[in-house]
């Protein structure tokens, strides 16, 4: 019976941590408006996702304070790590 409770107690503290490391943002232009299909994808990694049609994004990056790579055609290529702010800004390629 300990051993069901130690591996519940485990499986517990697993699901638990790793909602840690799912961070969710917005893509903005420069004027503000919301920039959807930009890929976000985790450096280094094969995890990505995509912005929504108000911006929005949702991913999984495995761990904390991993760097996040934006990137769509009409924009410059952005590499930020998302801590305290959740938006970012993408400015249109000169």
């Amino acid at each position: 019976m300990k051993k069901i409770i130690y591996i519940l107690s485990v499986f517990l503290l697993m699901a638990c941590s790793q909602n840690d490391s799912i961070i969710e943002g917005r893509v903005l232009d420069q004027e503000g408006n919301p920039v959807e299909e930009v890929l976000i994808q985790v450096m280094g990694t094969d995890l990505f996702e995509y912005s929504d049609a108000d911006g929005n994004f949702k991913i999984d990056t495995k761990e904390r304070g991993e760097e996040l790579i934006f990137n769509k055609d009409a924009f410059q290529f952005e590499r930020r790590t998302l801590k305290d702010s959740k938006e970012v800004i993408l400015k249109p390629k000169s």
